[in-house]
């Protein structure tokens, strides 16, 4: 890491300039890195500012109480847990995720609520239905054993957990899941850490002008970074008219409360976590130890202790 970064050296005085300052009055938030800043641009939706996480959301669970069985038959690409017998059948697979794309669907903010949670472990995509089992079902004792698999595998540092732009996320596992997140790859922090490291990459020094022009990277969108690194499943075509749908309902009726789950909104939910994974290991090549954890614990801090 020093090696490749050691002619972006900053100055080791800790003086803000005026440009420094009025980059953090704007919302932006520069974290140090060794030999270079990193500039986070704020989110368009407003959170309250919150403290930092000292929380006891980091103990891993005790699982001890929880049995579950292989499946007798192969799981399918896409698995709809909403019972009890779809958890029996996919949780030993879930558990044995060493890595796990995550998105989640809901009003995701403090107070908010959660309705899907995604995972694609490279081999499934499992679809938590936490809407049905809560709303419809009134399955409580099966979203309790639900979080607990969550938490186990949010917590477990060996396991990497991609997200794309996992702020408002883990601020909403942390809140409603009862649990930290540990070991985040984020491809929407990843992808402004590289676009900014070209500018320090071109420029003979750092100047004030040039953080001034940093601080206009704006956050990419997913179907942004899935086509640039060539996801193998392609854009999530339906991004825009959902998003427009969730912003006209209140309270995500419609089509996100049709049970069995509407084809449109299934495929929705999946094409968001399902090339992720491939995007992770692309964005990854050429990225020194150490930076990707730190840009991804960053960026899940970022939710706490900041205003977006």
């Amino acid at each position: 890491m020093n090696d490749l970064m050691a002619e972006y050296r900053l100055s080791n005085n800790n003086t803000v300039s005026p440009v420094k300052a009025a980059i953090a009055n704007k919302g932006y938030h520069i974290y140090y890195l060794p030999m270079i800043s990193f500039i986070f641009n704020p989110h368009s939706e407003q959170i309250p500012k919150q403290q930092p996480c000292f929380c006891k959301m980091k103990e891993r669970p005790d699982l001890s109480c929880l049995v579950f069985q292989p499946s007798e038959k192969p799981l399918e690409e896409v698995e709809v847990v909403d019972s009890n017998e779809s958890l029996e059948r996919c949780a030993l697979a879930f558990l044995q995720s060493d890595i796990l794309a995550v998105d989640i669907e809901g009003r995701l903010r403090k107070g908010g609520f959660i309705e899907m949670i995604q995972f694609n472990n490279g081999r499934n995509v499992f679809l938590f239905d936490i809407y049905k089992i809560t709303q419809l079902d009134f399955n409580f004792e099966l979203y309790e054993q639900i979080k607990l698999l969550i938490r186990e595998k949010m917590l477990d540092e060996k396991v990497v957990k991609v997200f794309h732009d996992s702020r408002h996320d883990c601020l909403s596992l942390h809140e409603i899941i009862n649990t930290c997140t540990r070991n985040v790859f984020d491809t929407s922090g990843m992808e402004i850490f590289k676009v900014q490291l070209e500018f320090y990459r071109t420029e003979e020094k750092i100047t004030n002008a040039m953080l001034g022009t940093l601080s206009n990277v704006r956050t990419p969108g997913l179907n942004e970074i899935l086509k640039k690194y060539e996801a193998p499943h392609g854009i999530n075509e339906s991004k825009d008219d959902f998003h427009k749908l969730m912003s006209a309902s209140k309270n995500f009726s419609g089509i996100f409360h049709e049970r069995p789950l509407h084809p449109e909104y299934k495929k929705y939910c999946v094409k968001d976590v399902l090339d992720l994974i491939h995007v992770y290991e692309t964005m990854r090549k050429g990225i020194p130890t150490g930076i990707a954890e730190y840009v991804g614990d960053r960026y899940v801090q970022d939710a706490y202790e900041s205003t977006l």
